[in-house]
């Protein structure tokens, strides 16, 4: 896994991604359209895509890759209350993991669970 593609509309989020994939060719973009538009003119091994963001979701992001064959590991930081709900149209889109960000929570993002699933996925 090489090629990576991260898709969220934090920055906070993407700099955590930036700082802790260096020894990846790491991709970033900040919406779901730049996200659908550089999968057009790239090939990425994967593609790491927050589900709640503005106009696109990542939801229409994993639908629009995944005829692809690119993995997609998507993510959300949704309440508990309808945390499942956004886990369950995540994997009927095509996702193949799910992972749970901090939700307004102090405590940051921790990409230990994203490396695992990368190191299953190989």
């Amino acid at each position: 896994m090489k090629f990576i593609l991260v898709v969220d509309d934090n920055q906070k989020i993407r700099k955590v991604f930036s700082d802790g994939l260096k020894e990846y060719d790491l991709t970033l973009c900040d919406s779901g359209q730049s996200a659908i538009d550089i999968c057009k003119a790239n090939q990425f091994d994967l593609v790491i895509t927050d589900i709640n963001m503005p106009s696109i979701s990542g939801i229409d992001v994993i639908k629009a890759i995944k005829p692809s064959g690119t993995k997609i590991i998507a993510m959300s930081g949704s309440p508990k209350s309808i945390i499942h709900k956004i886990e369950k149209q995540a994997m009927e889109a095509g996702a193949d993991y799910f992972v749970r960000k901090p939700y307004f929570s102090k405590e940051p993002l921790k990409l230990d669970d994203i490396l695992l699933i990368m190191e299953k996925m190989k």
